[in-house]
């Protein structure tokens, strides 16, 4: 009972953020305030009454494909989704079960799970929950997480929540070399890229690091655990992207309106041949404009939040005998 009030400030603190994080939802039915999310709750609407990602449109077949809402594409008969597949089918699914509430609730109780889990791991890693309270209240206040768990039908935070889940997985389950844990840090990771599917190589990457880190990647049978976890979903995505876009590497940003008899002079090209390189670099690759855009918004957007990550990355660089890594294979 020593930290129960602590833990009933946790629990107020949790209730609160998941409470504020509906304020754009109530009272505003199917209205949403982006592109993206009105088209998100249509699809999502759309997988719990059909089982598909196809809304058939008039319109947009009389205009060849031209004309269509915003954040969507149209491939034969069908408007189809824009932006990534994921978090529609995920919302849609929780729809069919739990009905529209159940979609709207998706993203916040995503949010609140993943709080507790950043909480769990970081007080592993330092062995101080004080640590981990401090560091979870400043990820619940922190503006772009509140924010996009507001918007409840975007998918930033379900990418977000998921690669936490996949760490928090791995971090409680490696020590015992536990196959199951891996398997499902994997299938969490899976999702997470399924949600964001631009995400990939960087996440793929980090999944490297943690294994050289803990130095598991010596356990073949861990590591095959937790890639086949993550090809789980994966997967699901290439077969999704095969049904929605005719070629499992195309995306919405790629795939191109097909010629029908309404515009036949339109070109039929659904996919490119340099389809993979789409897919990782829909826009290009302008490293100056990458860098530009990380400095902006990475560290002058919030320098209250940014300033002090980097005096404590300092900090711990400075202390190697109480470093993350160090920390990491003391768990």
């Amino acid at each position: 009972m020593k930290f129960s009030g602590f833990l009933a400030a946790r629990i107020i603190a949790l209730f609160v953020f998941a409470a504020t994080t509906l304020w754009l939802t109530f009272g505003v039915g199917d209205v949403f305030p982006s592109p993206d999310e009105a088209a998100n709750a249509r699809f999502a609407e759309t997988v719990a009454t059909t089982s598909t990602l196809c809304i058939q449109d008039d319109e947009a077949l009389l205009a060849g494909g031209l004309v269509h809402p915003r954040s969507t594409a149209v491939v034969g008969d069908c408007v189809v989704p824009g932006s990534f597949l994921g978090f529609p089918v995920l919302a849609g699914m929780m729809q069919t079960w739990f009905g529209v509430w159940g979609a709207r609730l998706l993203t916040p109780m995503l949010a609140v799970l993943a709080i507790v889990m950043f909480w769990d791991v970081l007080r592993r890693l330092t062995r101080d929950e004080l640590v981990a309270d401090v560091s979870s209240l400043l990820l619940m206040s922190a503006p772009p997480f509140w924010y996009y768990a507001a918007r409840v039908m975007m998918h930033n935070i379900a990418f977000v929540s998921l690669l936490i889940f996949s760490a928090w997985m791995f971090f409680v389950t490696y020590k015992q070399r536990s196959l199951l844990g891996f398997f499902f840090s994997g299938v969490a990771a899976g999702l997470a890229i399924i949600v964001r599917a631009f995400e990939a190589p960087w996440v793929l990457a980090l999944a490297v690091v943690a294994f050289v880190v803990t130095k598991t990647y010596r356990e073949k049978y861990c590591v095959a655990a937790w890639i086949a976890g993550c090809a789980l979903p994966l997967v699901f995505l290439a077969l999704l992207h095969l049904g929605v876009y005719g070629h499992p590497l195309a995306t919405g940003y790629t795939v191109k309106a097909e010629a029908t008899e309404a515009a036949p002079s339109l070109v039929a090209a659904v996919v490119q041949d340099e389809a993979w390189y789409e897919m990782l670099l829909p826009f290009g690759f302008d490293l100056k404009g990458i860098l530009r855009n990380g400095f902006y918004y990475g560290f002058l957007l919030y320098p209250w939040i940014a300033v002090p990550a980097v005096a404590g990355i300092g900090f711990a660089l400075r202390r190697r005998s109480h470093n993350c890594w160090q920390a990491c294979v003391r768990l």
